[in-house]
């Protein structure tokens, strides 16, 4: 498991959720169920979010539409303006080359850090891979590549005018029911139960170097000038809790203490936990809280054991964290698994 897997991102993604699922006749907190998302927070401009929130989210959606197509479904409604100042910065780049390259530097601030990405180049082709970094259930992997391949595809048709001609799309899943919208989305039948998750094209094909229909050079550098900007300030928070619990997830499995927390924020112990009880918070309830919910995602969308999801938390054995698991949610590990943790879709 790699923790970098685990990083927050920007609301955009979940705001275009919302709306999609809303236009389908979902209501938005029975999507959000589970986090500790609303739709005010999400409109908040400064606020990161969780990625095990956002993986939580997609559960919910899997769950509550028991649709095999719901990627393709959401790509239809689609629009650049989904992905707020990324999809500005894309659309207005001179060409696929420098979007590609945009899109590839920023998109985790966005899609969080699921999918290790590695690009070769060999005999006039490039060779795209995608690995999780994170064992996802099966259908939560199969979800995200569905999301990829919609968004990539379709974006970047309508930014250039010209289908992306793939030599070849891999997948490390089975074919699903619907396997035909892949061939409609990409252009070529894609290769199920491959070894890797793989793309190829062309170096030289004209679609890499067609100029895009809304190319502007000053768009394109104030959009890429903000996209720095916001990656630097990664990691602000609005409120001293949030700040604090996105701190405490960041460097698990290691427990910081409040002399080591304070030291974030420059100030004395007394005087950051006098922050939090400004805001009805207490270190200990928000280390609690962000071991109950890191361990119930990694419980519910996850298939990793619960001896690494105790080492990621910080635990010194599994019978640390069943008594704690207990303690914090009224259930044992083994209740939570059975009554939220999805098999397969539709369950």
């Amino acid at each position: 498991m790699d923790k970098d897997a685990f990083s927050s991102v920007r609301p955009t993604k979940l705001l275009f959720y919302l709306r999609c699922m809303e236009k389908f006749g979902y209501k938005t907190e029975d999507v959000l169920e589970g986090t500790e998302l609303n739709k005010t927070k999400l409109k908040d401009p400064y606020l990161l979010v969780e990625v095990s929130d956002y993986i939580r989210t997609v559960s919910n959606m899997l769950r509550l539409t028991n649709c095999q197509e719901l990627p393709f479904r959401m790509g239809r409604e689609l629009v650049p303006g989904d992905l707020g100042i990324l999809g500005h910065a894309v659309s207005s780049c001179e060409n696929t080359e420098e979007g590609v390259d945009v899109w590839r530097k920023y998109n985790r601030l966005f899609f969080g850090n699921l999918f290790a990405f590695s690009e070769t180049v060999k005999d006039g082709r490039q060779f795209h891979e995608f690995t999780p970094r994170v064992k996802l259930l099966p259908h939560l992997v199969q979800f995200f590549i569905e999301e990829k391949i919609t968004v990539d595809f379709t974006l970047f048709k309508k930014f250039n005018n010209c289908q992306v001609r793939c030599r070849y799309y891999g997948l490390t899943y089975p074919a699903p029911p619907h396997k035909k919208r892949y061939e409609e989305v990409i252009g070529i039948p894609a290769t199920f139960n491959a070894e890797k998750i793989l793309y190829v094209v062309d170096l030289e094909d004209e679609w890499m170097m067609r100029p895009f229909l809304w190319a502007d050079s000053e768009t394109a550098r104030i959009c890429k000038s903000y996209l720095e900007e916001i990656a630097s300030v990664a990691g602000c928070r609005t409120t001293v809790t949030a700040k604090t619990k996105h701190l405490i997830q960041e460097n698990l499995p290691r427990i910081l203490s409040i002399d080591e927390m304070a030291e974030y924020f420059s100030c004395s112990a007394r005087t950051f936990c006098r922050y939090l009880a400004v805001e009805n918070s207490r270190y200990q309830d928000l280390i609690a809280s962000v071991r109950t919910e890191t361990a119930k995602n990694f419980l519910s969308t996850t298939s990793i054991p619960v001896d690494r999801i105790a080492d990621h938390l910080g635990f010194s054995d599994t019978g640390s964290l069943r008594r704690s698991f207990k303690l914090w949610t009224g259930m044992t590990i083994s209740e939570y698994k059975k009554s939220s943790r999805l098999s397969a879709i539709g369950n």
